[in-house]
């Protein structure tokens, strides 16, 4: 560590002292200087700092903000005289004015004068009402254009006014009960229809006869919609459906040893005979699988693979694709055949 003032290392020689006044550490060489104490009166040893604060005289003002002070002083009041607000007088009054000690033509002028400026007040305010009358016409044509574009029927505002002003009055009891009784006939109502559209939906989708409608209307509107829908699907896609329909109702009489009913055989026209094939084949198919060979998953359909890597199991092949994509994994697969 090293004195604060002349910055030479404390040591065995030179000791480490500190100003009573700042606390800053010095060695015996820097508190040369002397203060007397004013509490105590005594002697003290201080810095050339310290030193130098004390015996000062108090620092002055520059002389730039003295000058400022005065100058503010010697300036006026800053606040402004009241403004006075004169009144004009009325116009007829400043016309007698006028004419005070004129002569009778000069009076005249004055006279045609003030006529003309009349009139032309009376203009102003005249093209002044045509044109807010013709703004307020051609809103209204606006507003009627609207509501035609619309579908609505078109009310003037005069009229919707006094129609709001002939509507507002205190309701009764029995206004107040009507009206909440029609609203909840009107609620029945639409729940009660609502109800009866679901309810014909799920019939004709499950193919059944809705209220006043025989089982061959049923069957007939079924069939259009299949046809309709049949329509707008590709030729492949619907040879697809027609193959998994099938699939699935013989997989159905196989598991309950009962026929299908003749309202559920598929008949599509054209398409018919693109299917009578692999209807056959399918059928002789369904009839040879074991049940060792179908499909671990969804067992109904013969199984053509078979993963090493899921400890043998044999699957068909869209039930293979599907489990390991959703699983993530990729596995290879060796076909599957029948022992």
């Amino acid at each position: 560590m090293s004195c604060h003032g002349c910055a030479e290392k404390f040591g065995f020689l030179k000791k480490e002292f500190g100003c009573p006044k700042c606390g800053f550490a010095f060695c015996k060489k820097c508190l040369r200087f002397t203060l007397q104490d004013p509490a105590t009166k005594k002697q003290l040893h201080v810095c050339f700092k310290c030193n130098y604060d004390a015996t000062q005289s108090p620092k002055k003002e520059p002389m730039g903000v003295i000058n400022a002070i005065h100058r503010l002083e010697s300036m006026d009041d800053p606040a402004k005289p009241p403004i006075t607000v004169y009144r004009q007088p009325s116009r007829q009054v400043r016309l007698q004015e006028l004419k005070r000690g004129l002569s009778v033509e000069d009076q005249q002028i004055v006279e045609r004068l003030e006529s003309l400026k009349k009139d032309d007040d009376s203009l102003v305010r005249s093209s002044a009402g045509q044109r807010k009358r013709t703004s307020e016409k051609i809103e209204e044509e606006i507003a009627e254009r609207l509501a035609r574009l619309k579908g609505e029927e078109y009310i003037p505002e005069a009229e919707n006014k006094a129609g709001i002003m002939r509507n507002v009055k205190p309701q009764t009891e029995d206004d107040i009960i009507a009206k909440f009784s029609a609203e909840v006939e009107m609620d029945s109502k639409y729940e009660a229809g609502v109800v009866r559209d679901i309810e014909e939906r799920l019939a004709r989708l499950k193919g059944e006869p809705t209220a006043g409608q025989s089982s061959s209307q049923a069957q007939s509107q079924n069939l259009k919609f299949s046809i309709e829908d049949q329509e707008e699907i590709p030729e492949e896609d619907q040879v697809k459906l027609i193959m998994q329909k099938i699939q699935d109702e013989l997989a159905l009489e196989k598991r309950t040893g009962v026929g299908l009913p003749h309202d559920m055989e598929v008949d599509h026209g054209d398409v018919e005979n693109q299917a009578v094939s692999p209807l056959v084949d399918s059928d002789d198919e369904e009839d040879d699988i074991d049940v060792d060979e179908l499909c671990g998953i969804c067992s109904e359909k013969r199984a053509t693979l078979k993963c090493d890597e899921c400890d043998g199991d044999i699957f068909c092949k869209a039930c293979f694709q599907e489990l390991h994509r959703d699983l993530g994994e990729v596995h290879k697969a060796s076909v599957f055949k029948k022992k």
